[in-house]
């Protein structure tokens, strides 16, 4: 984990220093259709996903290029639900997400459609963990007596996603696919989030004209 938060900031600093032609302000929201794979010593759970929210801006350097670069701060709720035989169990999170992705776009009669790829950091800000409707607040850290409720605070993966630009309006689907292993119990448990995003933005400011 390190190493990527290492080259995240690497790449978040060339990102500011890329010098595009233009650089564009946006907001955005939508749906995130999370679920979260998990796992233990026995084998897979079986999981269903929630329909939760997403909001956030966004800025883009280069704009205006084939190739630009996108980041942004969101606050994505994730999550899961799971049945079992006693009923029903899930979490319920939000996170502040940071992407960065490198967005390569292709204009087609005036409308641009594209495709985009990179990492995300994610820092969770709080959530409820549920069994048969009681709730217990989500403890951020590793527990000695593995209670479920015990979270890792930061998360991270990869996005990969496309969509389409009409003007000032950005229409697009986007895949988290977490890397870190967010379970907090203390033993071989692993959890993964894993979200797919469908998302509308409307770009408000730009510092240059664009093309």
């Amino acid at each position: 984990m390190r190493n990527l938060k290492k080259a995240f900031i690497f790449a978040l600093m060339l990102t500011m220093s890329y010098q595009g032609n233009s650089q564009t302000f946006g907001i955005k929201g939508g749906l995130n259709f999370a679920n979260m794979t998990v796992k233990d010593f026995v084998g897979n759970f079986d999981t269903k996903m929630l329909t939760r929210l997403n909001l956030g801006l966004t800025t883009e350097f280069g704009a205006d290029k084939k190739l630009s670069f996108e980041t942004g701060a969101f606050l994505s709720m994730k999550g899961a639900k799971q049945n079992y035989g006693t009923g029903e169990g899930s979490y319920k999170i939000t996170y502040l997400d940071i992407p960065l992705m490198a967005k390569l776009k292709f204009n087609t009669e005036g409308v641009k459609f594209y495709g985009k790829f990179g990492p995300y950091l994610g820092i969770g800000l709080g959530g409820q963990m549920y069994d048969n409707g009681a709730g217990t607040k989500i403890q951020w850290g590793t527990s000695e007596t593995g209670s479920a409720e015990y979270l890792k605070k930061m998360d991270y993966g990869i996005n990969i996603g496309t969509g389409v630009e009409f003007g000032v309006v950005d229409m697009g689907l986007t895949y988290g696919m977490g890397l870190a292993n967010i379970s907090g119990m203390g033993d071989d448990t692993k959890i993964f989030n894993r979200v797919l995003s469908l998302s509308v933005g409307y770009k408000f400011g730009k510092n240059k004209a664009t093309k």
